[in-house]
């Protein structure tokens, strides 16, 4: 009973969390597309024309979303765009194992040949199939649970796993707070972010 519960926990901590990265992000490429907006705008009533040139130039090879204005060094890029619980073929994880069986008892009950009729199923058994092509082992257990099928805990390798994603992605959250555009956000009547991350810029091109 207690591990049924430690499961549970678990398990809703990874999805708020993943919630949370998901809203982050849309809010992030939100603000993205304004702090461009305004930084073009910037660049175009403040520099001359051959200036403007010469920085639209150096701003076609610059990543915003890879400046950090409160470290003198650049951070890690933030982790990949995908899932950070699926994983390829070639890369197994704890959280891979038992997707196939998990998938077949799924399929018994909702697979299109037996149910022709049950549209509920049928669309059941595609997002089975689409989880087990992601190796999403918390996508099969909750179509898992929804037809009451016995879902075994968790072990140890998959919980200390998903806490490891749950770090993973609160990494990747601060990742963001910390950028020039989420920065200006804040504080959007203040146009130092703009001109700091102008300036940041130039510099890294003259490293170069």
């Amino acid at each position: 009973m207690l591990k049924h519960k430690k499961t549970e926990i678990i398990l809703a901590e990874y999805k708020a969390a993943k919630t949370k990265q998901e809203t982050c992000e849309n809010i992030y490429n939100e603000i993205l597309a304004g702090f461009k907006s305004e930084l073009y705008q910037y660049i175009h009533d403040n520099f001359a024309q051959e200036d403007k040139d010469t920085i639209l130039k150096i701003l076609n090879g610059a990543k915003l979303e890879n400046e950090d204005p409160t470290q003198e060094k650049r951070p890690p890029p933030p982790p990949q765009e995908e899932d950070l619980v699926t994983t390829s073929k070639k890369d197994e994880t704890p959280m891979t194992f038992g997707c196939k069986r998990l998938f077949k008892k799924i399929a018994r009950k909702t697979h299109p040949d037996h149910h022709p009729d049950d549209t509920l199923k049928s669309k059941m058994f595609q997002d089975a199939s689409s989880a087990l092509k992601k190796d999403d082992l918390i996508k099969l257990r909750d179509l898992a649970s929804d037809l009451q099928i016995e879902l075994p805990p968790i072990t140890q390798e998959q919980e200390n796993f998903i806490k490891k994603t749950i770090k993973d992605i609160e990494d990747r959250i601060q990742f963001y707070e910390k950028t020039y555009p989420w920065m200006w956000f804040q504080d959007n009547q203040n146009k130092k972010w703009l001109k700091a991350y102008l300036k940041n810029a130039v510099q890294n091109v003259s490293r170069a």
